[in-house]
């Protein structure tokens, strides 16, 4: 009778006016006692009601959590998982950060508290990752739902909106590869810059690399071309032409890095000094200092292939397709030494060596003097 007294008191004031203040640390008091006592229903029975008018408030929120607890607490002890479940996850709706001691609870209950904390941030995730889907923020919305189907590969939701996302970033490519040919066929370089720059943000797992290559291709054709009508002026010292000609490849490319091996030989144009005539007098030649080799992607690289040839591999290779990383170094006549390989098989790689070592490029070129090249070239075979 006396918890039935305590629960109709407590109804009454809960309903009555607002501006009476609740005795809620009493009623805590009261649900904890019945708590330890094991009556679980009853400690229910005095926090639901006050727990329902809290939620009309927008303060006290140590005290909505308190209640919110001790009602988890209650239905852990009636092994109602579910309902406890469901109060531990509007604590952390509450307050994100939310923690209990270890050391007063039972692993029951800090095993459960931490599910709870691990939903509500992939809850939260999830919203976050809608949100920026909504906003067009492709590349933080894939990441976020890549990050939830890690946890849960099924989440079926999930798997929903990364495919929305890969469709529409194959047709965001499509749409930046066609504005990109328009505007550089137009020598409209400028935007043509800005839009590669969009292809390169738009390459999520790369799958703007095909096109991103192809582009990057007719950069270099491009620059090479630039780089013949540079050398003709300087050939004839034209000044001006030598300088319009390096500032126009510079602003033509949207990453240095496409051409870095052309521009580094469009520097200054100056006319080599007079051959001076050796005597028999003269002292004996001075060596020539040993250059640094210079360091080129291998898309730079192969811009300068003169002569491929392909490994033969022996009858016993049945491999279909085969891909390894050599080392190299070009010297500056153009000719080749594999260092190491990365990949393959010693038999394999005993052909591709050989074949390697058989490639002619190009010499490179610093201040129009060649240069011996070291780089890694991907070589894929087949067959």
């Amino acid at each position: 009778m006396a918890i039935i007294a305590v629960f109709v008191l407590l109804t009454g004031a809960l309903t009555g006016s607002q501006a009476v203040p609740l005795d809620i640390s009493s009623v805590l008091a009261r649900a904890e006692t019945a708590y330890y006592d094991a009556r679980f229903n009853d400690a229910i029975a005095l926090l639901a009601p006050l727990d329902d008018a809290l939620e009309t408030t927008h303060d006290r929120i140590d005290d909505r959590i308190q209640v919110k607890l001790q009602l988890a607490l209650a239905y852990i002890g009636l092994n109602e998982i579910p309902e406890a479940k469901t109060h531990l996850g509007e604590i952390f709706e509450i307050n994100p950060q939310f923690v209990i001691n270890p050391a007063k609870f039972a692993p029951k209950v800090l095993t459960l508290v931490n599910e709870a904390r691990a939903a509500h941030a992939a809850d939260e995730n999830f919203r976050k990752a809608v949100e920026e889907y909504k906003h067009g923020d492709l590349p933080q919305s894939l990441s976020k739902f890549r990050t939830i189907l890690k946890l849960n590969p099924t989440d079926s939701l999930a798997n929903q909106y990364v495919k929305l996302i890969q469709e529409k970033l194959e047709i965001s490519i499509g749409l930046l590869v066609l504005q990109w040919h328009s505007e550089f066929d137009a020598r409209d370089f400028s935007h043509a810059s800005e839009t590669y720059k969009q292809l390169v943000a738009t390459n999520l797992e790369g799958r703007a690399d095909v096109v991103l290559e192809q582009v990057r291709s007719e950069y270099r054709k491009a620059v090479a071309a630039m780089f013949q009508s540079w050398t003709q002026a300087c050939k004839t010292r034209d000044r001006a032409a030598v300088n319009r000609i390096r500032s126009e490849a510079n602003g033509l490319l949207p990453d240095a890095s496409i051409g870095e091996d052309v521009l580094s030989r469009m520097t200054d144009c100056v006319p080599s000094p007079p051959r001076r005539v050796q005597t028999a007098t003269s002292s004996a030649a001075q060596p020539v200092p040993t250059r640094e080799c210079i360091q080129n992607a291998a898309t730079v690289a192969m811009t300068r292939l003169k002569t491929r040839v392909e490994p033969e591999f022996p009858a016993e290779v049945d491999s279909k397709r085969v891909r390894v990383r050599a080392l190299v170094r070009i010297d500056d006549s153009g000719n080749t030494t594999v260092h190491a390989l990365k990949g393959g098989s010693p038999v394999v790689n005993k052909a591709i060596v050989k074949a390697v070592q058989s490639w002619k490029f190009y010499p490179a070129k610093v201040n129009n003097q060649a240069r011996c090249v070291e780089t890694e070239l991907p070589i894929e075979i087949s067959r």
